[in-house]
Parts: structure tokens; sequence; C-alpha cells
């Protein structure tokens, strides 16, 4: 899914988005593959896709969102003051702009639909990943995502301590 923000936009355009979806595909096969708990977790399918599902729904309408967004908006009119008011402003701007890249990582993160995964893995996965991408969490994926297309092999190294830490966790 294409999104028209400018956010998106930019995102793709530095990063690539399948940059940044990768990892979440790379921590699935890792899940499937290395988690003994994850291959445990019997769960009914109908119930977990609602709840997927729910959890998307929450990631877009986090609670985060709404206090950044606050905050921003509370230093930027603090910046007309007359204390400070340079960094008032500056810490304000930052804080909606990473506010806009959270909910843009969020859109390009969640699993929309999960009603359409069938296999019980992957709908447990969506579930697992949607309740994650609420809070600050989808944030370091952008960065992340960088580190995809520009240091594919560092990215290879942190691939493998990660499996190396579910196998031996989880």
């Amino acid at each position: 899914m294409e999104s028209d923000s400018w956010i998106y936009r930019i995102i793709d355009r530095l990063i690539g988005v399948k940059n940044v979806q990768q990892l979440r595909e790379d921590l699935k096969t890792i899940t499937f593959e290395k988690s003994e708990k994850f291959q445990r977790w019997d769960a009914d399918v109908q119930k977990i896709q609602k709840q997927a599902l729910e959890a998307a729904n929450k990631a877009r309408d986090s609670t985060w969102d709404k206090i950044t967004l606050g905050l921003g908006v509370v230093g930027v009119l603090l910046g007309f003051a007359p204390i400070i008011p340079s960094v008032i402003e500056i810490v304000g701007l930052t804080i909606s702009i990473l506010s806009a890249i959270r909910r843009t990582a969020v859109e390009i993160l969640i699993y929309r639909d999960p009603y359409r995964l069938r296999h019980p893995d992957n709908v447990k996965f969506a579930y697992a990943w949607n309740n994650a991408m609420n809070g600050a969490t989808s944030l370091f994926f952008i960065p992340i995502g960088m580190c995809v297309r520009r240091l594919p092999g560092s990215y290879r190294i942190a691939l493998w301590f990660i499996t190396d830490v579910v196998e031996e966790n989880y």
C-alpha cells in the first residue's frame, strides 16, 4: 500500500519501503525457525486475527501520537515566547516530525488485514508484530531500514546475533 504522505515518499525514496519491511520479514523467518515458544503457542486463528486487527488499529491511533503531537504544538507555540524561543521551537518541531515518522512507520510495517492470513504461524506473528508497533518501537525501524540498504554486511551480522539470542532464550 502506498501512502500519499510526504514522509512516506521521502522514506521510500531515501531508504526504500521494502528495506524497512525487510527486517519484519527477517524476524518472522527467525521466529518461525528458531523460537520453540512460538511454535508451542497454540492459538485460535480467528481469535488471533481479530486481536491482530485490533492491535493494528491501536497502533494507528496510539496515545503516543496524541502526546507527541500535543508536545510538539506546545513547543512551537512556546517558541513565540521571549524565553529562548529557538530552542523550544526546535524541540517542538523535532517532536512533531518524529511523531509523523512514527505514524508513517506504523503504516509501512503493520499487517493491515490479518484476515487474509491463513496459516496459524503467520496470524500469530501478525498479532505479535502489530501489538509491538504501538509506541516508539516502530520509530526504530527507519534507521534499521537504512542499515539494510547501506550496510548489508553489518545487517546480516546483526541478524545472526538476533538468531542466536532467539534460539537460546525463546
